[in-house]
């Protein structure tokens, strides 16, 4: 019975070290992506963004096609948009650019709020939810003209890339 004992005790320190060594050699999972990475992440997400923003206000202020089509294609869209605004708030930002991905969060929870907020604030005729829906979508244009304009100087808030 000891023999056993010790056994599985010799085991789980081999399991412990094995697990230990893994964690150990897997350093740079941590580390931010490169600028150049970042850059063509942003480009590819904020791009799919835009596209899907931009359908999505389409479908909200010019409903020409039958109410059935209009249901089915507006509710495709806000599951498009919420889809690429989670994944803007996911990217990490590289070294130098947490101001661009500052200003991508904040359109991220901008366009979040609006998708959440504007078809039953339309439906129930809520004049105050519609207004700051408004407020919120001028708030999303700018932080998204932000970013863009922080990314073309690449800038960041790094001293070494100013």
């Amino acid at each position: 019975m000891k023999r056993w004992i010790i056994s599985f005790g010799m085991i789980l320190l081999i399991l412990n070290m094995t697990a230990c060594a893994t964690v150990s050699d897997d350093e740079n999972v941590d580390k931010p992506p490169s600028p150049e990475v970042y850059e063509e992440a942003v480009s590819v997400k904020v791009g799919a963004l835009r596209r899907a923003y931009d359908r999505y206000y389409d479908l909200l202020v010019y409903n020409v096609i039958t109410s059935k089509e209009w249901q089915e294609a507006f509710s495709e869209a806000v599951s498009d948009l919420e889809k690429c605004a989670l994944e803007v708030q996911n990217l990490r930002p590289a070294k130098g650019y947490d101001i661009v991905q500052d200003n991508l969060n904040k359109a991220s929870e901008g366009i979040l709020f609006i998708t959440e907020n504007v078809v039953d604030a339309a439906f129930n005729y809520n004049q105050g939810m519609l207004i700051e829906i408004s407020s919120v979508k001028e708030d999303v244009d700018m932080y998204l003209l932000d970013a863009d304009n922080a990314l073309k100087t690449k800038q960041g808030n790094d001293p070494e890339l100013q």
